[in-house]
């Protein structure tokens, strides 16, 4: 059965909190939203939790110039989650892709309700002391664990723990079913058009 997809396109921002590390997490706002402020935090529609998978060494890269990732998404208002296999290059300045070719060239190809199709391209990285009102607004869950549930008011306590973080900025496509885009908005989000044909 084929499953009938949406296009979406907007900025998106990722957390890189450690060279090292085997996951990160991300969130995606849609055209509509505003990506400017580094004090407040517009409504994100959708969260990433990208964990990166095992390489033999002939394909790894020590600079995470190549990582293969099992990425959920996760719709913040239903809490329902898909997932899609991706690829990305670039080190920090990530670039994302599905692995998948049939969900991301063709709307009507896909025949997996639970998979989605990403596209992301960076355009800015911010490090260091930049980092931490960014922290504060957009991964206070993430500045909570690290700090026991306790964030610290200083900005230097949070800028020397978390010194190897990495923010990064850019612009996202999501190709996803229609039914986990209309599971996330209300009959009055003006979002949808219902007109809309699904072939």
């Amino acid at each position: 059965m084929i499953v009938p997809m949406i296009d979406l396109v907007g900025s998106a921002i990722f957390l890189l909190h450690s060279p090292t590390a085997t996951w990160f997490q991300g969130q995606f706002f849609p055209a509509h939203s505003t990506l400017t402020s580094t004090t407040v935090s517009p409504t994100a529609t959708f969260g990433l939790l990208c964990t990166c998978r095992e390489l033999d060494a002939c394909v790894s890269c020590s600079e995470n110039g190549y990582r293969e990732l099992d990425a959920k998404l996760i719709n913040y208002k239903t809490k329902e989650t898909i997932y899609t296999s991706a690829v990305t290059t670039g080190g920090d300045m990530l670039r994302v892709r599905t692995m998948d070719d049939d969900i991301t060239a063709n709307a009507t190809a896909n025949t997996n309700a639970n998979a989605y199709g990403v596209k992301f391209d960076a355009s800015s990285l911010t490090t260091d002391g930049r980092a931490v009102p960014i922290l504060r607004a957009f991964f206070s869950n993430v500045l909570s664990k690290a700090f026991d549930g306790v964030i610290p008011e200083d900005d230097g306590e949070i800028e020397n723990f978390m010194d190897e973080v990495v923010v990064v900025k850019g612009e996202m496509s999501l190709r996803i079913p229609t039914s986990f885009f209309r599971s996330n908005i209300g009959e009055d989000d003006n979002l949808w058009d219902d007109t809309d044909s699904e072939s």
